[in-house]
């Protein structure tokens, strides 16, 4: 039987030759390749269902990578270099900056061989071995430093770590902040343009260059870092220049949190006004709060029973144990109360406290209440002043300070979650566990506290509490405690 011939795939030399090649029927994708240019190729999908087709120029390679078992294997991967032409709100890139990319990684491979152990790391080569690294991370970290990595840092992907000094990474920085760093050109309207980063606040900048450190720590791991000392991190030296983050420090004033309360009562729907005041009791982080469910509820003990892992413990995924033991958090009676009420008429008893029915404010598809800042509008209006979830945490800690008499002003501390090394000092432990916070004296000092607060809240609403004469300044542990937003 005669061998039937196959058929040679067709290949490119330019644009305009790029252009006419197309996704063969019953494909969801097809990659042409340059005709003399190794590794340099485009991917075209199918026509979407408006006739739209997406082509993105791409960089195919093999590399050698650690095995896990002290040795080194081969791996075929590619790079997405950017798109051929717009499509929907993403830009495109010139088919000549797609060529420079794919040239410059070519480069960087052929450089690193000549090392002779091809095990020198560019920024890229860090970024593909960075979930294995990374995986004790929450995921929705991961997915926040991959944001950060391909918005701000993809474009050094053929750059070798060791070729980064200091002097790179601090003119980066301060190029972040004034909104002067390029990372490559766009196409608009068929115009070759500046693809410009920044200006990017303290917060920003500080996220970018954390995730540029990990990257040269997982080379040091891997010894993929040839001309640096050992652990030697550029990237973490310069977050030295970005300097303090400026916190917002906006709260409900004790002289307004009576009135804020009654208009809880009056102006909000009663989903909305049930979070409000358990926000204000408690001083949960938003994610922490919005994630409790009434199975997490101990009834008869009145506690949250927090599992470590859930968003917004802020504890560290690599360093909980698979059986860890769930935190306690105290109730004050109040909040114990609302709970109950809203189980009356949960559509699951042990499913999501913050269900949410028909109304005002954001919800996911399974109807669990994501945003309810635009229901607060009632209050706001009443005391003038516009907060958010983390603005009640730190209303929660103003109110605290002055409800709980000092010997329990740490108790706030933990009630907040905050873990903080001189917190530790404070109470004379090596660090402040899921253990200690369970234990007898612990959860007392907690419930204490808890029920200090609400008992000055309620004051604060009938008029039995009056405010202070100034507003109170949170002290040092108690400010560290707020911690940032989510």
């Amino acid at each position: 039987m005669p061998q039937v011939k196959r058929e040679k795939k067709a290949t490119f030399s330019n644009k305009r030759s790029l252009m006419a090649l197309r996704c063969r029927p019953g494909q969801k994708s097809d990659e042409y390749f340059h005709e003399s240019i190794k590794g340099f190729g485009v991917r075209i999908m199918k026509p979407r269902a408006d006739g739209k087709v997406r082509k993105t120029y791409i960089r195919r390679f093999s590399i050698n990578v650690p095995d896990g078992k002290g040795g080194i294997k081969k791996v075929d991967d590619y790079d997405k270099l950017g798109l051929v032409e717009p499509i929907d709100d993403e830009p495109a890139i010139s088919y000549e900056d797609a060529l420079e990319k794919a040239l410059s990684g070519k480069r960087a491979l052929r450089e690193a061989k000549q090392e002779g152990t091809g095990q020198r790391m560019t920024v890229g080569d860090a970024w593909k071995a960075y979930a294995t690294e990374k995986r004790l991370n929450r995921p929705a970290t991961l997915k926040k430093d991959t944001g950060t990595y391909e918005r701000h840092l993809q474009h050094l992907a053929s750059k070798f770590l060791d070729e980064l000094p200091y002097k790179f990474w601090s003119g980066f920085s301060s190029q972040l902040e004034n909104g002067t760093l390029q990372v490559g050109t766009v196409l608009h309207e068929g115009v070759e343009v500046p693809d410009m980063r920044g200006p990017l606040a303290a917060t920003g900048r500080l996220a970018v260059l954390n995730v540029a450190s990990n990257l040269y720590e997982i080379a040091h791991t891997y010894d993929g870092i040839a001309k640096l000392k050992h652990r030697e991190n550029p990237a973490r030296d310069a977050k030295r220049l970005v300097g303090a983050v400026n916190k917002r420090k906006t709260y409900i004033k004790l002289s307004l949190l009576g009135k804020a309360w009654r208009a809880s009562k009056q102006l909000v729907n009663p989903t909305f006004r049930d979070l409000f005041q358990a926000f204000v009791l408690t001083g949960y982080r938003r994610s922490l709060m919005l994630n409790m469910k009434f199975s997490d509820i101990d009834y008869r003990y009145g506690a949250y029973l927090v599992d470590p892992r859930t968003p917004g413990t802020k504890r560290r995924g690599k360093d909980i144990s698979e059986d860890a033991e769930r935190i306690r958090l105290p109730l004050s009676r109040p909040v114990l109360d609302i709970i109950n009420a809203r189980r009356e008429f949960a559509p699951d008893p042990d499913g999501h406290v913050w269900y949410s029915r028909p109304g005002r404010g954001k919800k996911a598809a399974g109807g669990v209440l994501t945003d309810a800042r635009s229901s607060w509008g009632g209050i706001e209006e009443q005391i003038g002043v516009y907060f958010t979830p983390q603005d009640l945490r730190r209303t929660f800690a103003t109110t605290g300070s002055v409800s709980v008499n000092g010997s329990e002003m740490f108790a706030l501390s933990l009630l907040m979650l905050h873990t903080g090394a001189t917190l530790a000092e404070t109470i004379n432990v090596p660090a402040i566990t899921v253990q200690y916070i369970n234990t007898a004296e612990a959860q007392g000092k907690m419930r204490r506290a808890i029920n200090a607060v609400a008992a000055y809240v309620i004051g604060l609403a009938d008029g039995s509490v009056q405010p202070p004469s100034e507003e109170p300044e949170l002290d040092a542990e108690l400010e560290a405690a707020v911690g940032a937003d989510e």
